[in-house]
């Protein structure tokens, strides 16, 4: 389970002996929390009740951290697991509100599945068309050598830095640069950049109004993936239907999903 950042996440071990019924360890469980930029933490520990080990821990960085309980002594016991957190503005391209009335659900019961899947449609559908439609910061490494290195993401907003990941190599700072609307960057004085490779931090989208269009496919795609994710038995039971066609083979993206983001669908001349 992702939680967004600022939740307070709920841990919890249990302990076990030999026969597989729980029970007091010879020391309390420690648990330590290794966060994304490496450093850790180690929240209070409480034992509610035989074997049982609980923490409450509130999320103050976005990224992936590593949750690892020890206990030593009779019942020792080690468990590692990983704590997802998302950051505070997810990028997605549809609302959670606009989502559940795509799919009929009428509780958030399902809530913080479905916002995982809200920001793996927004990939998706940016992916599909090369453009950015939700402004965010984004880091990617690149080849240098060349006048133009072409990024990944486009519009271009920013460019925040651009620095060797070689010693002694060039840093460029974002007065240095320019970009294309293509997405290609530039340095200002026109000559090549120098070679070696690079991490380039930038934020890509403009938050203009996104076009119908494709709020629409995003709600498709949705959809889609909702229900093939659910197995067979949520799926339509009729042939010639596209949704129950693309489940069977795996595609992820429908033809009139396709057809509204402008990519052509094979099909008669």
């Amino acid at each position: 389970m992702a939680y967004d950042l600022g939740d307070t996440a709920q841990l919890r071990v249990e302990v076990r002996d030999a026969g597989g019924a729980l029970a007091e360890p010879g020391s309390a469980p420690v648990l330590t929390i290794t966060l994304p930029d490496g450093s850790t933490s180690t929240p209070a520990v409480a034992n509610p009740s035989v074997g049982v080990y609980t923490a409450s821990y509130p999320t103050a960085q976005a990224g992936r951290h590593t949750v690892r309980w020890v206990a030593t002594g009779a019942n020792a016991t080690a468990e590692v697991d990983i704590l997802d957190v998302r950051p505070a503005d997810r990028g997605w391209l549809i609302s959670l509100a606009d989502a559940r009335e795509m799919l009929n659900l009428r509780s958030t019961a399902d809530d913080a599945e479905l916002r995982d899947w809200l920001g793996a449609v927004t990939v998706v559908v940016e992916r599909t068309t090369g453009i950015a439609w939700v402004r965010r910061s984004r880091v990617e490494t690149a080849r240098g050598g060349r006048p133009g290195i072409a990024l990944t993401h486009r519009p271009i907003t920013a460019v925040t830095g651009m620095v060797p990941l070689s010693a002694g190599g060039t840093t460029y700072q974002p007065a240095d640069l320019t970009w294309t609307p293509s997405g290609v960057l530039r340095l200002r004085s026109g000559a090549a950049f120098r070679a070696g490779e690079y991490t380039i931090s930038y934020v890509a989208g403009d938050d203009a109004a996104i076009p119908e269009h494709v709020t629409a496919a995003a709600r498709i795609i949705l959809k889609h993936l909702w229900e093939t994710q659910r197995g067979g038995s949520s799926l339509p039971s009729r042939g010639g239907d596209e949704d129950y066609e693309a489940a069977l083979i795996g595609y992820a993206i429908p033809n009139r999903a396709i057809e509204l983001l402008g990519k052509p669908v094979g099909g008669f001349a």
